[in-house]
């Protein structure tokens, strides 16, 4: 850790690297130093050069290394990483709060499958490298799993949930729950949810307690209309789904 120095005023601060007068680091943890000691990718090991190097005084190769290094050390290393410091980041947020699994594509010249989100969960979208300002790249969430790639002619506009459009400093969190249901879905969804407690209480003996037994014995009476495995799922109680995970060739 570096320690701090003081002033003639009595003011403290860190002390500066010495390879690009940043605060905070020395100049063996530099990281524009450390792009110095790299090698360059298009040379054999046996006339290894390190990266930096010129032709006719212009940086010529586009390996991996001599781009690191241009980037952390052009004009100078404390200009270079000050631009870094900069950038920005985008980061998105999608929260799928919906009794449904929700899929996010990559829109480009074919739509691809980035990865699904199951019922309450979320996912964060986030890029190992910032965006420039003029950079975008665009996304689209889905109720419907359209398989891991397809054209954009294949996605039907009513499965689409929202368009994202991501940018330079974007910072933002989408939250998804269920589509408007009509009054019938939302009374079935309320008694099957009400069916449930009441077999809960019903499996933890409350037919033996004589405080409850005659209103569990009137619960008897009452006739459930027909109703599928995927109603519960629906209704957010324990069916044949519950626990059951998908296996697919995304990212879980």
């Amino acid at each position: 850790m570096i320690s701090p120095r003081t002033t003639d005023n009595g003011t403290c601060h860190s002390r500066k690297c010495g390879y690009c007068r940043e605060p905070g680091h020395n100049r063996r943890t530099c990281p524009s130093y450390m792009t110095t000691q790299l090698l360059c990718q298009n040379w054999e090991v046996s006339d290894a050069r390190l990266v930096g190097w010129k032709q006719d005084g212009v940086f010529t190769c586009t390996c991996e290394n001599c781009l690191k290094y241009q980037e952390y050390n052009i004009p100078t290393p404390e200009l270079a990483l000050k631009k870094i410091k900069a950038r920005k980041w985008p980061k998105v947020t999608l929260i799928n709060k919906s009794r449904s699994v929700i899929y996010l594509y990559h829109v480009d010249i074919y739509v691809k499958m980035v990865r699904y989100i199951d019922p309450g969960y979320h996912y964060i979208l986030k890029y190992p490298t910032p965006f420039q300002k003029e950079e975008l790249d665009n996304y689209m969430i889905t109720d419907n799993d359209y398989n891991l790639c397809c054209s954009h002619s294949e996605i039907n506009p009513k499965h689409i949930r929202k368009l994202i459009t991501i940018e330079y400093g974007t910072q933002q969190e989408f939250t998804f729950t269920d589509k408007n249901t009509n009054i019938m879905d939302q009374w079935k969804e309320a008694a099957l949810k009400s069916h449930y407690l009441l077999k809960q209480l019903e499996r933890l003996g409350a037919n033996q307690n004589p405080n409850y037994e005659p209103i569990m014995d009137m619960i008897q009476d009452i006739n459930y209309p027909d109703h599928d495995e995927q109603d519960k799922e629906r209704a957010g109680v324990s069916s044949a789904f519950t626990n059951i995970t998908a296996i697919t060739g995304v990212e879980n």
